[in-house]
């Protein structure tokens, strides 16, 4: 009966060190695809529909990060995490004042061929 109670504490040391050790290599693979797509990104004079959303996953799951999860970064992953952060933000706000300067070029371009359409009445 004894041994039975070994293996089977055994096997659960075993599971919880498997569940912490995955749920770090997990943050730090998710740090280095969102790092890597937001560099991508950044090189990019417009985003792709597919890059927002493969970056908006990626941040979400570093979002979900349970409370304990949380506890355990160390001040340098905290940071990392900040800078992630803040990078889409810059992105998000740049992509925004493309797609404002976008809408204003093509709202000038509308009234420039209004103008050009009927700008020549006013001289009959």
């Amino acid at each position: 009966m004894k041994t039975i109670k070994l293996i089977m504490a055994a096997i659960c040391l075993c599971t919880l060190m498997a569940c912490a050790t995955s749920s770090e290599e997990k943050y730090e693979s998710n740090v280095k695809k969102l790092d890597a797509l937001i560099t991508e990104m950044e090189k990019q004079d417009k985003i792709s529909e597919n890059d927002w959303e493969k970056a908006e996953a990626l941040l979400n799951e570093l979002d979900n990060l349970s409370e304990e999860d949380l506890k355990n970064l160390t001040e340098e992953q905290a940071e990392e995490y900040g800078r992630l952060a803040g990078r889409m933000a810059k992105l998000a706000m740049k992509q925004g004042v493309n797609t404002v300067n976008d809408a204003v070029d093509k709202v000038n371009s509308f009234i420039k061929g209004l103008s050009d359409a009927f700008g020549d009445e006013d001289d009959d």
